[in-house]
């Protein structure tokens, strides 16, 4: 059956699968959905060609020619998911897909699926989603000075199943701008609350920045903020990035703090990393969040100048403990 993207949400216990290229399926792609290349980027580029010379018949032939080979090994991974609903698209809905969902559509007893328009289509629900669908969430942004307890607060709303998502988690640095809302979106389309916790991360990853829309709609959103006691924002970092630290991780970051010599001064400087070298850790850690981080991070918290709410602890349990959900 060809369905529309509309259609396509609605379903359930589906397998999709990515006729595109490699590259194409890497740079995004619908989530959840696995890569299967039934044309290379070679063979693509010359079905390409002739499509765009309006020989269409002749681009069948050969996208035919080229997928035949590989349609057993298809064929196997179709009868190994039978029992779910099998989802084919490509770039637009084109010869890819159609071919093999040509080839399958009558498969007895499996039900078969192409959708209309394919990935541009996918891409166009998405970008009308932010535009239109944003309004429906209260979202409260959860902010905090550098070590505060952000992921640990997250993780307990995980267990009392309040939505929420971290950034952290679900989002790497290589990401391209489409995967990025492909995210995004995923994780909010399948939200059943409309209350909505989000750390307040970082806008710019390295390909990447989170759309405007959705950056908007955090800014007039309710901001709460932790303020983690100096010593429990000391032990969050010493937990999380010294307790089996690397000789690269050191590395890296006695580079990273020699670049500071001009913000924090050159005796501050020697004195941190001398105390990394002789594993003084939690010495070094509170001197950089005092000095330096600290710093950074109160011109971002200043921004808002009235906080939803505010809670002080010294304790993650002490912050648990007095959290409030209204």
């Amino acid at each position: 059956m060809e369905i529309d993207i509309e259609n396509y949400f609605s379903l359930n216990d589906v397998l999709t699968i990515d006729m595109r290229t490699k590259e194409e399926y890497k740079s995004s792609h619908i989530l959840n959905a696995i890569n299967f290349e039934i044309l290379n980027h070679e063979e693509r580029k010359e079905v390409s060609i002739l499509y765009n010379e309006k020989k269409i018949e002749e681009a069948y032939l050969k996208a035919y020619e080229y997928s035949i080979l590989k349609l057993p090994k298809l064929f196997k991974i179709i009868k190994k998911n039978k029992n779910k609903k099998i989802v084919f698209y490509c770039s637009r809905g084109g010869s890819r897909s159609t071919i093999v969902y040509e080839v399958f559509r009558n498969l007895k007893g499996i039900e078969i699926y192409k959708i209309n328009g394919g990935y541009k289509s996918f891409r166009r629900y998405v970008n009308e989603y932010f535009e239109k669908s944003l309004n429906k969430f209260d979202f409260r942004v959860i902010h905090g000075y550098y070590g505060s307890s952000i992921d640990e607060l997250l993780n307990h709303l995980t267990e009392l199943e309040l939505a929420n998502f971290n950034f952290n988690e679900i989002i790497n640095n290589d990401i391209s701008q489409k995967q990025l809302d492909n995210i995004l979106f995923d994780k909010l389309f399948n939200l059943k609350d409309n209350v909505i916790y989000i750390g307040n991360e970082n806008r710019q990853f390295s390909n990447a920045c989170i759309r405007k829309e959705f950056l908007d709609k955090l800014k007039n959103s309710k901001h709460i903020l932790l303020k983690d006691s100096i010593d429990l924002r000391i032990e969050n970092i010493y937990n999380r990035d010294f307790v089996n630290i690397s000789e690269k991780f050191l590395s890296n970051l006695i580079i990273k703090i020699k670049e500071m010599k001009k913000i924090i001064g050159n005796k501050l400087v020697s004195e941190i990393i001398g105390d990394l070298l002789n594993e003084n850790y939690k010495i070094a850690i509170k001197e950089l969040v005092i000095n330096y981080y600290d710093n950074i991070y109160k011109k971002e918290i200043l921004e808002y100048e009235s906080y939803y709410k505010i809670y002080e602890f010294n304790n993650v349990n002490e912050l648990f403990k007095n959290w409030s959900v209204k």
